[in-house]
């Protein structure tokens, strides 16, 4: 035995040479080590001047053994006379090291691995980095390396991969609790799902799953989104809360499904206590108020920080259009500060008619439109600097991209107009019976303060006849301001300004939204972007929504001045256009139904992108 291990030694010796080898199996660690092949990988050049290259396993005085790989996945065996070999000539271990780290290290696109077994594997790579920077194989390896890496992030942040895709805890029970619906409803759908007991008895383990997702959500969210917000996690967190609540409302309310008794109990409300306690957090660490730098900002617009905000009502009952409140993103953009007033507004009228030019309408809308508004045909509302009224949405598209602009969409209208604080006003919470806005009840207000402070007289006695007593007089007319829109730049009506100039009238508070904008509620109602759907909230994105991809009619917001309720002027009222309504801007106004008449009272404003700063 002593003398046949000699023998191998020296037939060893006299039969390897290496090229470019430059790294000892030996100074590997054992982790790296343990995914290598037994044996050494070799070029075996044969006397006929054919070759192999393959893993030397074994060597016999007359013979040696190789594998061969043919793929990934696929090696055979082969061995060759010793008397027929030329020269066997071994290769540079990190070869070997590269092919073992891609052949045993693959990312699964249905299965995640553990936060250890993620760091053993990212410990290997960086070995192979550190050891063989020559290799040819490095930037594969780095690639490599990086991609576990990242699959490591996503663990450490509590994430679960389903379908390929790495989810948020609530989204991935969310998403098992679909899977698990859609597989119960094709076995549902087989002829022989009730006399059939494999499939019954699959059936139960799916209605199981299902249950214990959807019983795991609530639970979920009371420990693992404070988690979040502890690690100023904000993303994950509002990620989370709308899963949740678009689950909840899919299953509650739309529905009473299956999730029905698991999560029925909850308190809806608690949701929107997390929302405002997430918007809490995110406004402490004065996030949503970033300004980059260099921006192009005229005069007449408002820059409007990018960031999260709360949208919606947060008293709306499930069937109102404002349900519910929810987070969303918006990116910062630019918006006009005041309505387009009908001169800037004539100006695009007179350049359509003057040129023929219809390269800013819309796809859809209407051939060889005027876009002539029906408030130009009330003396008291075309005025040059008084808002446009009595436009469609299509007048408003067309005018907005030949300016260079676009309409906003609702979340960025509701932004400008509320802010981060989640106001129900413009201008806060109070109610707007005290407000000096252009509605019903705001001219009331503005009309009854005049008349405190500078009370009108009782009328003069016919003919100047002095034995009349004052008392038989009749009672002073009291100030009633006219129902007419406001100068859009103007926060009072033209009387009560010509008061304050001839001193009769002190007034120093003005309204507008937390950015600076006014007649954000009253004046003239505002055409956005959106298609209008009254269950849209409960389904839309968090990051910049645009509405429904269709629809029937579009959204208008901001009340305006023959608005009555103080509903009308809040921040989250979605109005439209009703059936059968032609949408041109004018709706139906007075007290009863015999006297209504339709008057023009929507009007808009514009906007600019700006880009993410996200």
């Amino acid at each position: 035995r002593m003398k046949s291990k000699l023998f191998m030694t020296i037939l060893f010796s006299v039969l390897f040479c290496s090229i470019g080898f430059s790294l000892e199996r030996a100074e590997l660690s054992e982790e790296a080590q343990s995914i290598l092949p037994e044996g050494k990988k070799v070029i075996i050049e044969m006397k006929n001047g054919k070759s192999a290259e393959g893993m030397l396993t074994r060597i016999t005085e007359d013979r040696l053994f190789l594998r061969i790989v043919v793929n990934e996945s696929m090696s055979i065996p082969r061995s060759v006379n010793r008397s027929e070999v030329k020269s066997v000539k071994e290769l540079d271990i990190t070869s070997v090291f590269a092919i073992a780290l891609k052949d045993t290290f693959q990312i699964s696109d249905d299965s995640s691995l553990t936060e250890k077994e993620y760091e053993h594997i990212i410990r290997i790579f960086d070995e192979f980095l550190t050891k063989c920077k020559g290799s040819q194989d490095f930037n594969v390896i780095k690639e490599r390396r990086d991609a576990f890496a990242d699959e490591l992030t996503n663990v450490q942040r509590g994430m679960e991969k389903v379908e390929a895709k790495w989810l948020t805890p609530v989204c991935a029970s969310v998403r098992k609790f679909d899977i698990y619906s859609e597989e119960i409803e094709v076995l549902e759908e087989r002829d022989d799902f009730e006399r059939n007991e494999k499939v019954q008895v699959v059936y139960e383990e799916l209605a199981d799953k299902r249950r214990a997702a959807a019983r795991s959500l609530p639970k979920m969210m009371q420990t693992w989104v404070p988690e979040l917000l502890d690690t100023k996690r904000f993303d994950d967190a509002i990620i989370e809360t709308t899963a949740f609540q678009q689950f909840w409302i899919r299953q509650v309310i739309l529905s009473e499904g299956v999730a029905f008794e698991a999560i029925k109990e909850m308190d809806f409300d608690y949701i929107i206590r997390m929302e405002k306690k997430i918007m809490d957090v995110y406004k402490a660490e004065g996030l949503g108020v970033e300004r980059p730098a260099n921006i192009d900002q005229p005069e007449d617009m408002a820059y409007v920080p990018g960031g999260y905000f709360l949208m919606g009502k947060q008293e709306a009952e499930s069937k109102e259009n404002s349900f519910p409140m929810h987070v969303v993103y918006v990116s910062p953009f630019l918006i006009d500060k005041y309505e387009v007033s009908n001169e800037e507004y004539r100006k695009f009228v007179e350049h359509v008619s003057k040129t023929g030019d219809s390269s800013m309408e819309h796809p859809s809308a209407p051939p060889l439109k005027q876009h002539k508004p029906e408030g130009w045909n009330n003396a008291s509302l075309s005025q040059d600097n008084q808002p446009v009224v009595g436009v469609d949405w299509f007048d408003a598209y067309a005018y907005a991209k030949w300016i260079g602009k676009r309409l906003p969409t609702e979340a960025e209208w509701e932004k400008a107009a509320r802010g981060m604080d989640a106001f129900k006003y413009p201008w806060g919470d109070d109610e707007p019976k005290k407000k000096a806005i252009n509605t019903i009840g705001g001219r009331a207000f503005i009309a009854e303060e005049m008349d405190r402070q500078n009370p009108p007289q009782p009328p003069e006695p016919e003919g100047g006849c002095s034995c009349v007593s004052k008392k038989d007089l009749p009672p002073p007319t009291p100030t009633r301001l006219p129902v007419k829109t406001w100068g859009v730049d103007e926060h009072l009506p033209q009387e009560a300004l010509r008061a304050i100039e001839n001193e009769e009238l002190q007034w120093t508070e003005e309204y507008p939204s937390p950015y600076g904008l006014l007649h954000m509620a009253g004046n003239a109602a505002e055409w956005v972007n959106d298609f209008y759907c009254p269950e849209y909230y409960s389904t839309s994105c968090i990051e910049d929504p645009q509405g429904p991809t269709d629809g029937d009619v579009h959204v208008f917001r901001g009340g305006h001045y023959f608005s009555e309720k103080d509903e009308n002027v809040t921040v989250y009222e979605r109005s439209f256009p009703p059936e059968h309504d032609p949408g041109d801007g004018c709706v139906s106004t007075g007290r009863r139904r015999r006297n209504q008449t339709r008057s023009p009272v929507v009007g808009f404003r514009c906007v600019k992108s700006v880009g993410p700063v996200k």
